[in-house]
């Protein structure tokens, strides 16, 4: 059953493949050599855990942007199912049981607001340093976002792809609401109204627009 941990899950627990997985989550994407330098060994002994752990279907190869001409990078992510084993997911679940308790009582907009609250709470409790200028809080955004386990990347100035979530499928597919957490966590971050779009494709999970002063 997705979520139960196996003996093989468990096994991985205490064996260098979980650390670099902990390591994937937090990074959101990174090269094995990244990954090595982060982890203090050797490239050759991440990339032995990377192919386990794609085995497992806790990583796969995706592409990354670098700004430079050419085809994009390829490097590495955990997939759903590795975020979801770092980041517990019967806690999501739980989660996504109040939140649905939330919306059956006070409707759509009811979740929205308490998803709205609770990230500029959570946001408050970082105590991010003071960024003068939005290039330094478009990356304070993403390290905020990469800490919580959902890797993202900027497409141009104005848009942000977020490339997974902690959320379960059935999660994101009946509490749409759930990403309004995302988007209230840009605007205090960011400083700038933002609009939420679920309607994107995968591998995407839906992405936030900046409403920029034109």
């Amino acid at each position: 059953m997705p979520g139960e941990m196996g003996n093989g899950e468990l096994a991985l627990r205490f064996q260098g493949p979980y650390r670099v997985l902990q390591a994937l989550v937090q990074e959101g994407r990174a090269s094995a050599r990244e990954l090595a330098v982060a982890l203090r060994v050797t490239p050759v002994t991440v990339r032995l855990h990377l192919r386990r752990l794609r085995a497992e279907g806790l990583a796969e190869v995706v592409t990354r942007r670098t700004g430079r001409p050419g085809h994009p990078e390829r490097v590495w992510a955990a997939t759903p199912e590795g975020r979801v084993l770092v980041l517990p997911r019967r806690h999501v679940e739980l989660s996504g049981l109040v939140w649905l308790a939330v919306k059956e009582r006070w409707g759509s907009a009811g979740l929205t607001a308490v998803m709205d609250r609770a990230a500029r709470r959570y946001v408050s409790r970082l105590a991010l340093p003071l960024a003068p200028t939005l290039a330094e809080r478009r990356e304070q955004l993403l390290r905020s976002l990469a800490g919580l386990g959902v890797p993202a990347q900027w497409e141009g100035e104005g848009e942000l792809t977020l490339l997974g979530t902690v959320y379960p499928a059935d999660v994101a597919r009946d509490l749409p609401e759930a990403f309004a957490f995302y988007r209230a966590m840009a605007e205090a971050i960011l400083e700038v109204p933002c609009r939420l779009d679920t309607r994107v494709k995968p591998p995407a999970a839906c992405a936030l627009h900046l409403l920029l002063p034109r």
